[in-house]
């Protein structure tokens, strides 16, 4: 699994967080990667999320979702983002999950 995190400056995507780790291990301990594991509870409360591998064979699909209800850290600055999750297999790097997330970041006091 492959999660990376962008910001978008002018005319360029500044990646502020690039990361790869197995996804079978993300799913006995997602405390692993924090961004991660934030969408992943997100995504779990919306639709059908594999608990454990092996995973099994089926559809998996989510439209029209939103990040509004994640705590997203502090440090993150106010622009526009892209987020992305990519699942692949690991001998053949073939994808198996591709998402790209997009969005304005913007903070508000609460």
């Amino acid at each position: 699994m492959n999660t990376g995190y962008f910001v978008r400056l002018r005319d360029s995507e500044n990646w502020i967080y690039n990361r790869t780790f197995d996804f079978c291990e993300f799913l006995k301990r997602p405390s692993i990667d924090r961004f991660s594991s934030l969408v992943y509870a997100e995504l779990r409360r919306h639709g059908r999320m594999p608990a454990r591998c092996p995973i099994p064979k089926a559809r998996y699909s989510f439209t029209n979702n939103t990040l509004l209800t994640i705590r997203l850290p502090s440090y993150l600055p106010e622009t526009s983002f892209g987020f992305t999750v990519n699942l692949f297999f690991t001998q053949t790097k073939e994808f198996v999950f591709r998402s790209f997330w997009y969005g304005r970041l913007k903070k508000v006091l609460i």
